[in-house]
Formats: C-alpha cells, structure tokens, sequence
C-alpha cells in the first residue's frame, strides 16, 4: 500500500536553513568582521552554503571553486587541490583560507603566510588549544585514514604540560628567590648527571652547601635526584635552560624581590624610589630623548631576550598578511619585528623607540642582515612625531608600562601615524585574562607600582582607552598563553 510509504515534499529554504544551523554553532562572543577568507568549495556541494556562511558571519569572503557545470567538480580545485586556494590567499592577502572537497566532508586550511594545513594537523592543533585554555577533551575522533602519528602526538602530554610548566615557572619564581640560583648549574646538568662535588666545583661552593642547592632545585623540579646519588636536569630546569629570556627574566627578579620586601611600604609610598624605578631609565627621565646608551643598555637587553615567545604568540594570534606597512612605537631592539619580518617577508617594516635604543635596533637589524628591510626611527613616542602612512601600528608591551594620560597620548600619537581605516595592536599581558589572573593582576600590579608608573589594564578600559584615542571596533585574539600576552586590535575609522 503506497499510502503506508508516507510522503516526501519539497524543502525549498532548505539551503537557508542549513545556512542558519552552521551560523548557529559559532559563538555570539566571537566575530570575524574585518576578516579576509578565501573559501574553495571544489566546484561541489558546498558552493552555494560555504561563502555565505562565512560572509554573513561578517567576513571579506573570496569565493574560488564555486562555479560547477556537472564535469568540474574536484578539478584543480578544493581539498584535493590545495595549491589553487594556495596561490588565492596569497594573491587576495588574505588572513585564512578554507577547502572543501567536492561532497564537502574533507577539509584543508591556508593560514596569512601561505602555509597549508590538513586534516591531521588541523585535529591536533584543535585539542592542543583546548587543552592550553583548560577546556575538557573527553575524546578525539579519527578515520581510518587519519596518520597514525596524531594519535601518537595526542598521546603524549607535551603540549599542556610543557605550558603548564612554563606557567607554574613564572608564578614560582616570583614567589621563590631560589631560582636565581639556580641558573649557574643547568649549563653543568645539561651536559649530564653531575655528582654534588662537581657542581660544588663548577659554582664556586663547598659540597654541602651544594647538596643544599641541589636540594632546593629538585623540590623545585629544576634537578632530579638519582639513585646513585648524583643529579640530573629536571624536566622545569630544561624549560628554564631551553629560554635565554626566562634566565634574564629570574636574575632581574633580583630587583623586584628587594623593591618588593616590604610591599606595605611601597603601597604608602614610603621610602626612596626603588631599584625597578632606577633600572627603567625612561620611568625617571625628565626628557627619555636624551638618555644615553649606557642608560638603555640594561633593559633594552632585557626586553629583546625575553621578547621572542612574546612576538611568537601575538604574529600566532593577529594576521599581518592583510597589511603592508607596519610601525612598531616601543620596538626596542627589534626583536618582535625581526619576528614578523622572517614570517610575512613581503611587509614593510619599520621600528620607533628612544634614539639610544634605535641606535642599538639599527646595530642588531645590520648584524641579522635585515638593515635593508626595517627603517628604524629615534624619537618620544609619547609627544611624536612619528612616521605617517602605516596601515598598522602595533604597541607591544608598551602601554601596560605607562599611567592612563600617558597611555592616551601614546595612542593618539600612534593614531597620527595610520591611514584611515588602519589598525592598532596592542599585546601585553592584561588584567583579568583568562588563564592569567595572577600575572596581570598580582604581578604587573606590584612590578608597576615599583616601577613608578603603568598597571595592567582589563580589556574594556583598553578599548575605553582606545575610543578616547579616536579608535573604534575594539577586539580581542585569542592567543594560546595569555599569562605571556594577550592580543587587542582597533581601527580608525574610514574617511
């Protein structure tokens, strides 16, 4: 009986309403307004969907692959062929690129550099992010085809614990004067397990007091304790011996610790200024211009060994492809810029700080072979003038270090410096940050006030900041340590 069959009708807003379900899996909180995305739909199933979904979820969308005539699909197109959405990020600027195969059911992504990522990659890459923002992962899901080395990678607990490591590093050695002394040992640790008298040798000791140090670095998990009674590096001592910029950050803490041994004091603002305020020349300066290269020397070294991981995350978080002019006010010696000079090679790059640090930035491009490719300018970036026609002007680790007023006279100069409609970045650890409530609050909050200027800011009075400055369309980056630096942008409007 035909009847008992049921019936079949037509859907025709099925498109529409397929459309609005995948829209409806993507966070209010987030956007991807001023976003550039090439989608490749493989001349398939996807054509008509894919670019309207990103488009009404407010991206630049350029379509490739979105033409079938019934003989096309999969044809030098798609996940299959990824070297046309390749070449089509590239030519676009575009910051993500996107590839479906032809029943849509496959997936390949570009990101800004041209890089390609697939499947597996992606996948893991997708629990690696989870997991550093503390987010459960009850399973992972594979195919048959899935490379067996994910499931392997996936296995191992590297990618959360060696973060989880890095972060405990940083909240125990602002808790723990120990650890400076302890860089004098991982050289001689690394070379292998070490017998106390050796180390005694090494650091100038006497065994006992060595044993002590020892001691103190595996209770730490620096050291480990062996059986036959020497010692070995510790899986945190190799973190810290693996990073030039943490060991400078450990013995600077030499300051903080006697600016911060009676933090009552500080509060009240007893006592003379501290060994912080007179370790930032710029802080105490009637007129930073001036100040000369033996006044820089210290922090300026300071901030270009500790700033790679920093230029690591925020050049991971932010775009930089869809620009063609970039600004760095506060660059230092350049060490962020040397970091996207190597990832996007087609930028122009050009630095601004004190003329005693640009004097040193000039030294460092020249030795890295990049003098011909960053312009570097001496002058007060807090008064300018600074150089005009960017379409990105980025503040790292800057404003964080200066008092509100100051903070927006920054902000309009770097304003100065952008065409309309360019963009402002901002990466500094920030107050409130998920993941890094204790350094932006706790630590920044008493550093700064040592310091004699700054604090760490929340989100929102960065864009209060901002709007005050002339910006608008404040957002944030996600990045994948936020207790290192967080990620904010804004523009100026269009004419």
């Amino acid at each position: 009986d035909s009847a008992s069959l049921g019936k079949t009708r037509r859907l025709d807003d099925a498109a529409g309403r397929y459309i609005e379900f995948c829209k409806s899996t993507f966070s209010n909180a987030l956007s991807l307004k001023g976003l550039r995305i090439v989608v490749d739909a493989a001349h398939g199933a996807a054509y008509h969907i894919a670019p309207k979904v990103f488009h009404e979820l407010g991206a630049d969308v350029f379509p490739i692959g979105c033409a079938p005539d019934g003989l096309n699909i999969n044809k030098a197109v798609g996940a299959t062929h990824p070297q046309a959405l390749v070449d089509a990020v590239r030519l676009h600027r575009a910051d993500i690129g996107i590839a479906l195969d032809g029943d849509a059911d496959r997936l390949q992504m570009v990101d800004a550099s041209g890089r390609l990522y697939n499947g597996d990659e992606l996948l893991y890459l997708m629990v690696c992010d989870r997991l550093t923002r503390d987010l459960s992962v009850p399973g992972v899901a594979g195919t048959l085809m899935t490379n067996m080395a994910v499931e392997l990678a996936l296995r191992e607990p590297g990618p959360r614990e060696f973060l989880q490591r890095r972060r405990e590093l940083v909240e125990r050695f602002g808790r723990s004067g120990i650890l400076r002394a302890q860089p004098i040992q991982f050289d001689r640790l690394h070379e292998g397990p070490c017998a106390p008298e050796e180390v005694a040798a090494a650091a100038g000791l006497g065994t006992a007091e060595a044993v002590r140090l020892l001691e103190a670095a595996a209770a730490l998990g620096l050291a480990r304790r062996r059986g036959d009674g020497r010692y070995a590096l510790g899986a945190r001592g190799a973190v810290v011996r693996g990073d030039p910029g943490l060991v400078e950050m450990i013995e600077h803490h030499a300051l903080v610790y006697r600016d911060l041994s009676d933090p009552v004091a500080l509060l009240r603002g007893e006592g003379p200024p501290g060994s912080l305020r007179g370790y930032w020349g710029y802080s105490r300066a009637q007129d930073p211009a001036a100040l000369s290269g033996t006044d820089v020397a210290a922090y300026s070294r300071l901030m270009a060994a500790s700033q790679p991981p920093v230029a690591e995350e925020i050049v991971r978080a932010y775009p930089f492809g869809r620009h063609a002019r970039v600004l760095d006010l506060g660059g230092g010696e350049g060490a962020f810029l040397r970091v996207v000079a190597h990832r996007y090679p087609a930028l122009a790059l050009e630095l601004f700080d004190l003329p005693a640090v640009a004097a040193r930035a000039k030294d460092a491009f020249v030795s890295d072979g990049l003098d011909s490719r960053i312009r570097v300018h001496g002058g007060d970036f807090r008064t300018g003038p600074v150089p005009a026609g960017v379409d990105l002007v980025t503040l790292v680790r800057v404003l964080h270090d200066h008092d509100d007023d100051a903070a927006i006279r920054i902000l309009r100069v770097a304003r100065s410096a952008l065409v309309p409609g360019g963009t402002i970045l901002i990466g500094e650890p920030m107050a409130d940050a998920p993941g890094a409530q204790t350094v932006g609050a706790a630590y920044f909050g008493f550093y700064l006030m040592a310091m004699g200027q700054g604090r760490a800011r929340r989100p929102d009075e960065i864009a209060a900041l901002l709007e005050r400055a002339g910006f608008a369309d404040f957002r944030l980056h996600p990045t994948s340590l936020p207790l290192r630096t967080a990620v904010a942008t804004a523009r100026l409007p269009k004419l």
